[in-house]
């Protein structure tokens, strides 16, 4: 095998390997990612080297630029993955539920009607990780929260 100038075997290996592994990266983001990665202009039209997209962060979206596209993606690489590591929340899982049925064809009204009754859950208890949420901690949410809000009953 002919290899480029100044390839030697090791060398190659390791820039296929590092090819390899920006490309899964790519694949990760854009499986977990929602918003366009773009190149950034400045206000004259012209592209001044940097990246951007958007990303929410407890709940509010936020702009992040980088100097370079792989940059750009290395970091939403690092993003989602420890979004997928940290422990859910009742929140976290509310919104996958909300898209899992908006995908199965819900309308909008019954969206916004799931959105409703989540309301009658304590911001405390909406925002612990589901895991560390004890059995004292829902019955004294049930007895002192929601029970006095008086929810109707939909038959």
């Amino acid at each position: 095998m002919l290899l480029p100038a100044g390839y030697t075997g090791t060398r190659l290996h390791i820039t296929i390997m590092t090819k390899t592994k920006t490309e899964a990266k790519k694949l990760y983001v854009g499986d977990h990612h929602k918003f366009r990665i773009a190149p950034l202009y400045s206000k004259d039209g012209k592209r001044n080297g940097y990246w951007y997209t958007h990303i929410y962060v407890d709940g509010k979206r936020k702009v992040v630029q980088k100097a370079s596209e792989d940059a750009l993606y290395d970091f939403l690489f690092d993003f989602y993955l420890e979004q997928e590591s940290r422990p859910k929340t009742f929140d976290d899982v509310f919104e996958m539920f909300v898209e899992f049925k908006r995908a199965r064809g819900r309308s909008e009204s019954t969206i916004k009607d799931y959105r409703l009754y989540r309301g009658f859950i304590d911001k405390k208890i909406r925002n612990k990780a589901l895991v560390s949420i004890t059995e004292d901690e829902l019955r004294m949410w049930l007895v002192s929260d929601f029970l006095k809000q008086k929810p109707k009953k939909k038959l």
